[in-house]
């Protein structure tokens, strides 16, 4: 039997949900409580894509007695909606910790595990795609998915997050991160039920590549993008580390949020090239460590490079402005807070792709350009 392109992406992906897994629940960096249950998730993903490939490389068309054992390790796939809603909790309530009430989310995975295993023992020539069993445990599957899809979304209600403005957000990693999980899910849900629904037509009588091959394809691109995201943004695995003791709700926080984004469009406190996080935190009479979880966890930022983006902007509005043209870069960067020329050409090749003196010339050449 030789692999195919299908058969490499499967093995690919598997070796890379099982180093992450392997990562998140041995990582000591990360808080514990939401790595061990991402880790988990993954290990549940792992399976499913080892059920996958077992059937598609074609193994169980020479070992029928591996249909039985293929088939109660899919039962797995059980664990990948409640272990993603517990995942979700973590990330939105900082002090989360499981209780013996939570054991009912697995109820249908220890059900349907033990369900089949009772029943295919007896069944001497068991062939998954023909089995009635299979065709039930994939509806309950579906079924279950798309139940926790609504407990998800009415988890974020409960925790003062709209769908509206969840579906919004632009600058909230946090969120950022919780909403590509839920549209990868939702895609992948789409690509089960599509085979599900191949499965009724066809009736069972084959296994379908067409179908398999789109859910693992599917599989394998969320998989590979939460790699490389993990890669790109450390932080996605460090939400709760730092502000563990925090007391601030979701309510608190996009209030805050808000009233910090106010202050800064009327009261242009960046202007000040003195200005620290104590001072702006006075000024908006918070503790200086609520502000700094705001400006980490609602846009992503150190304090130092939140407010030099709005003195990029201030510089950039300066250049543009004609009756600006006599006055020399460094006097307009320290017109706009910036108090040093190193940390002003970083700060403004940093969020507009060009150095100050490019930028300028390029102005007058009468070309336009934005700040990222």
């Amino acid at each position: 039997m030789k692999l195919n392109i299908l058969n490499i992406l499967c093995i690919v992906a598997i070796f890379q949900a099982l180093l992450m897994a392997a990562v998140l629940l041995t990582s000591k960096k990360c808080d514990k409580q939401s790595n061990r249950i991402l880790g988990f998730w993954l290990l549940s993903f792992t399976l499913l894509m080892s059920t996958s490939f077992l059937l598609s490389y074609g193994i169980s068309q020479y070992f029928m007695n591996y249909h039985k054992i293929i088939f109660i390790i899919s039962q797995s796939s059980l664990l990948i909606a409640p272990l993603f809603y517990f995942y979700t909790k973590s990330l939105l309530d900082t002090k989360f910790r499981f209780k013996k009430i939570d054991l009912v989310h697995l109820l249908p995975m220890i059900i349907a595990t033990s369900y089949s295993t009772f029943k295919i023992v007896s069944i001497r020539n068991f062939i998954i795609w023909k089995s009635f069993l299979d065709f039930f445990c994939n509806g309950l599957f579906l079924a279950q998915n798309l139940f926790y899809f609504f407990l998800v979304l009415n988890l974020l209600k409960l925790y003062g997050v709209s769908l509206k403005k969840f579906f919004s957000y632009q600058k909230d990693l946090k969120y950022n991160w919780i909403r590509f999980l839920i549209i990868g899910l939702f895609v992948l849900w789409t690509a089960k039920l599509q085979s599900f629904t191949i499965k009724i037509v066809a009736k069972g009588s084959k296994w379908c590549t067409y179908s398999a091959t789109t859910y693992f394809m599917a599989l394998f691109l969320f998989v590979t993008t939460m790699i490389y995201l993990s890669l790109k943004r450390p932080i996605f695995f460090l939400f709760n580390k730092k502000y563990a003791d925090s007391n601030l709700t979701e309510k608190d926080k996009e209030k805050l949020k808000n009233k910090l984004l106010k202050y800064m469009d009327d009261e242009k406190f960046y202007l000040d090239s003195n200005l620290n996080l104590e001072i702006l935190a006075k000024k908006l009479s918070v503790l200086p460590k609520h502000l700094s979880q705001i400006i980490n966890e609602m846009f992503n930022q150190k304090f130092n490079e939140f407010i030099n983006q709005y003195r990029v902007k201030e510089c950039v509005k300066c250049l543009k402005d004609k009756s600006n043209g006599h006055k020399t870069l460094l006097r307009i960067a320290f017109e706009c807070g910036f108090n040093t020329k190193a940390t002003f050409n970083s700060a403004f090749k940093k969020f507009t792709g060009s150095t100050p003196k490019q930028f300028r010339k390029n102005l007058l050449k009468n070309k336009e350009f934005g700040i990222k």
